[in-house]
């Protein structure tokens, strides 16, 4: 029985454990003229955890002290921030001129 409550009790340590790493980082995310970008996407970089911005461009995500956060939206340069232990990030996003070259008009009567 003792061997059963010591093997319970490690387990539920190293779990305590591995949720203390990550950590909730909040921020918001505008253009060069300030105005918030709805629907960028927030991922962390080498995982699968991902959000959006809300309609003020605000987000939340849960990530490690040392991950690097992405930031992309169609139009806008992507971005890569390191968290570095901060819980706030705001981003301001450049125009990126060269992810559209050209487009092409069709018209059909």
């Amino acid at each position: 029985m003792r061997k059963i409550v010591l093997s319970i009790f490690a387990t539920l340590l190293f779990c305590v454990g591995a949720v203390a790493q990550s950590q909730r980082i909040t921020g918001t995310v505008t253009d060069s003229d300030g105005a918030p970008v709805l629907g960028a996407t927030v991922s962390v970089v080498g995982t699968t955890v991902a959000t959006i911005t809300d309609f003020y461009g605000q987000y939340e995500i849960n990530a490690p002290k040392d991950a690097t956060l992405e930031f992309s939206y169609v139009g806008l340069a992507t971005q890569l921030i390191a968290v570095s232990g901060r819980t706030s990030i705001n981003v301001v996003m450049e125009a990126d001129a060269t992810q559209l070259e050209e487009v092409v008009i069709l018209g059909y009567g």
